[in-house]
């Protein structure tokens, strides 16, 4: 499995306030990014055999598995273990392990930040040419972390990186021309690198929105509000909820017909798990409400999810079960929903709702709908079987579950509670 970890911002700006939404008033700032990190995570047969590669001296084999303990791949990881083995690999040559060290120092995953080692060993990354390295150390540089700021040389690390089309840095420099930081402001040249952010990061919703601003105010260009509509649409439907704030409450003039209750979703979903803009869990419920009302499908969802967890309203279980209930009225393919409500009723923290009875069909359908490929529908399944005391059944089905997601310690913890079950004296009367 490829993990695929998005580039964190480094400034988050809630520039559009829900005042400055209805007022039609565009304040920007940009959000600077980090390089994206891909790591390929290798199951517990592959890491045995890149041990035994790391421990021969393979750089390659130290590279991968020293990225593997600092990532977010599942399975047991050592992140002492990793930055040792990514040092090794780096001090071998490894540029991506070069890279990685300086992402692993600046964002302390399992070690005490070090802004002074990140930054040398993204410079080591940078003169070898890579293009996330460059990009990082250009980061630095503009935010003046672990180094003197320094905005010219930003943009300098900036272009050689955007020159090997890595998204994030051709967002940081067209952000370098639109604010002009380090280069003279040229809004034409900030336009030509944030389409190409927007091209090579299949919608870079960042890039999507300030392009949408940018032809609105007809900076770079004459003013053009059909284009800024499609910028807007284009960055909300990519995750931008300063797009679906705007095109939701206010709709640019020349917008076309827009689905209102797909960006109330948007806005609504990122206020509640603060996802780019300040958390507002009660304003985001809200959101979410009224669009889950108007029967759009990802709004139903979330909104079970949204009861179930608490977020944005008094936990309840209840409702849960209703709202997963509703989606499935609206479309009953969706095997995920019928699974969630079999597990509500397994787990429930309300004895009024806890009844495994109720969560078979609701699991058994779950199971016939993914056809019996999702290993999390097999352990909810197995979980109904154990609570209604089948044993064999619950033992069997988690050793598939097991079996699709080998990786997975709750799935193994579960199977040994239904054996340890099977096992104790009382089961054998």
């Amino acid at each position: 499995m490829t993990l695929r970890v998005a580039a964190k911002p480094a400034l988050i700006a809630w520039a559009l306030l829900f005042g400055s939404v209805v007022s039609g008033q565009a304040a920007w700032t940009p959000t600077w990014k980090t390089s994206t990190i891909e790591i390929n995570c290798p199951g517990a047969e592959a890491r045995s055999s890149l041990a035994r590669r790391a421990a021969n001296g393979d750089a390659d084999a130290r590279d991968r598995l020293g990225s593997f303990h600092v990532s977010t791949c599942s399975g047991q990881k050592d992140p002492g273990e990793g930055i040792r083995l990514l040092e090794g690999a780096a001090l071998q040559g490894s540029v991506h392990a070069q890279f990685m060290l300086g992402v692993v120092y600046r964002g302390g995953h399992g070690v005490t930040p070090d802004f002074t080692k990140a930054l040398a060993w993204s410079e080591k990354g940078a003169l070898a040419d890579s293009a996330g390295a460059q990009n990082d150390l250009g980061l630095a540089l503009q935010l003046g972390k672990g180094v003197v700021k320094n905005e010219a040389n930003a943009a300098r690390m900036f272009r050689l990186a955007a020159q090997q089309s890595l998204p994030e840095a051709e967002y940081n420099l067209a952000a370098m021309y639109d604010l002009g930081a380090g280069l003279t402001q040229d809004y034409a040249q900030a336009r030509h690198w944030y389409e190409r952010a927007s091209n090579d990061n299949e919608g870079e919703a960042d890039a999507e929105y300030r392009l949408g601003i940018l032809d609105e105010q007809g900076l770079g260009a004459a003013k053009n509000p059909g284009n800024a509509a499609a910028w807007f649409q284009k960055a909300a439907e990519h995750g931008s909820v300063n797009a679906a704030l705007r095109l939701a409450f206010t709709p640019p003039e020349g917008a076309p017909s827009l689905r209102g209750e797909q960006y109330l979703f948007l806005a609504g979903q990122g206020l509640a798990f603060g996802r780019g803009v300040p958390r507002d869990e009660a304003r985001g419920f809200a959101y979410v409400k009224e669009a889950a009302e108007k029967h759009y499908e990802p709004a139903m969802f979330t909104l079970a999810i949204m009861y179930d967890s608490g977020r944005g309203t008094p936990k309840n279980e209840a409702k849960a079960l209703e709202a997963y209930d509703q989606l499935i009225a609206v479309n009953n393919g969706q095997y995920m929903a019928y699974n969630n409500f079999a597990w509500i009723c397994v787990t429930a923290q309300d004895p009024k709702v806890r009844n495994p009875q109720k969560a078979l069909p609701y699991a058994l359908k779950a199971v016939e709908l993914s056809k019996g490929r999702d290993p999390a529908e097999l352990d909810t399944l197995a979980r109904v079987y154990f609570m209604l005391g089948d044993l064999d059944k619950a033992i069997d089905l988690q050793k598939k579950a097991i079996a699709l997601a080998p990786d997975k310690e709750n799935y193994q913890k579960a199977l040994e509670e239904y054996q340890a079950a099977k096992n104790h004296p009382r089961a054998a009367k």
